[in-house]
């Protein structure tokens, strides 16, 4: 390991420090991690605009805007918009996955979550079934 160069660790706590101030004065703050989301299996924003529909897939990002906006079942629905270095992602968190990933994505500036892509006419949104930690091990 280079001197310059940081563990994944590091990176992530960097990551959540840095987008706590959201103002990055150098690369995207994921851009770091990307290499070792790769070995995890995550894809970016611009290789979900490839993915069929129904296809599972596992993205990181920094949290940009949460909306909760009523609806006429009663139901909350929660839309995500995350940021990774190649884009933007839309998010809808089901009820049914709300009781798991609903506190971290509220309250966290970087989620690592689970989901199946959806297109609907030409919009690309990932629907969440599960949110978890991200592991350095390789």
């Amino acid at each position: 390991m280079k001197a310059k160069e940081k563990r994944p660790e590091e990176l992530v706590e960097m990551l959540r420090r840095d987008s706590a101030l959201k103002v990055f004065v150098r690369a995207h703050p994921l851009e770091a991690l990307r290499p070792h989301l790769r070995s995890q299996g995550f894809v970016t924003a611009e290789e979900l605009k490839r993915l069929p529909h129904g296809t599972e897939v596992k993205i990181a990002g920094l949290v940009i805007l949460v909306h909760t906006p009523p609806v006429r079942s009663g139901r909350r629905i929660m839309f995500v918009t995350l940021e990774d270095e190649t884009g933007l992602m839309d998010v809808v968190i089901p009820p049914e996955a709300q009781e798991k990933c609903a506190r971290e994505v509220l309250t966290k500036s970087v989620v690592f979550l689970r989901g199946k892509v959806q297109l609907y006419r030409d919009t690309i949104t990932v629907v969440i079934e599960d949110i978890f930690s991200f592991c350095f091990a390789s």
